[in-house]
């Protein structure tokens, strides 16, 4: 007996998956193309400003760190570019290997913060920053700390003795960063504390600066009044 089929027997079933042509694939490819194209400028332009903040929230958490630092320990502290990362030297002002903060010590400094940086963002720090202006304002700084510490010892001394003491010993206020001498007026139950500028420090625009038992700041031979030379 012969089997019989019948051309529906042999009709091909639809596929499940037809795919795409080879139209539709380079459209879809075209499309692609173009939108990596408009996104890759933009992604490019948010890595460098992603880099930028990183390098500015760095700059700023060490600077809060060095002052901070220094006005617990009383010490100078001494903020210098890295050139690690370049084989030839960088020009002045140029800070894109990163820093190191270091305790300012005569023979051995020590290394308190070390930020380094690929070079990938450019740090230029314009060397007329460090200007005389400048330093002055670290003298300043220096010698605030020093009058708010000697002010500590005079009222220490007081709560001792019922009275505050006449001279300061050199102990209490003396450092080798400092261009400042201290000196005391005082009578049984107040006191005046004035920091005299010395060498390159006596032409700062704010002159002495004097602090008093209660607290009051001002300033002696300045061409500044006290509010800008003490909140500068």
């Amino acid at each position: 007996m012969t089997a019989m089929h019948t051309a529906s027997s042999f009709r091909k079933l639809p596929l499940a998956f037809p795919g795409f042509t080879l139209m539709e694939m380079l459209t879809v490819l075209g499309l692609l193309a173009t939108l990596v194209s408009v996104a890759t400028p933009w992604l490019q332009q948010w890595v460098w400003r992603l880099q930028v903040e990183t390098v500015v929230h760095s700059w700023t958490a060490d600077l809060q760190a060095a002052r901070l630092q220094a006005m617990r320990s009383g010490q100078a502290l001494r903020l210098q570019r890295s050139s690690q990362c370049q084989s030839a030297p960088l020009a002045n002002g140029d800070w894109r290997c990163g820093w190191q903060l270091l305790k300012a010590q005569a023979n051995n400094p020590t290394v308190l913060v070390n930020t380094l940086l690929a070079g990938e963002v450019l740090v230029n720090i314009s060397p007329a920053q460090n200007n005389l202006d400048t330093q002055q304002k670290s003298q300043r700084t220096l010698a605030k700390l020093a009058l708010a510490k000697t002010a500590h010892w005079l009222e220490r001394s007081a709560s001792i003795s019922g009275s505050y003491p006449t001279s300061l010993p050199d102990s209490v206020w003396q450092s080798s960063e400092l261009r400042y001498r201290l000196q005391v007026q005082s009578q049984a139950q107040s006191f005046t504390l004035t920091a005299i500028p010395l060498g390159a420090q006596a032409k700062d625009a704010c002159g002495s600066l004097t602090l008093g038992h209660t607290g009051e700041r001002g300033v002696q031979n300045a061409t500044l009044s006290a509010t800008p030379c003490w909140e500068r």
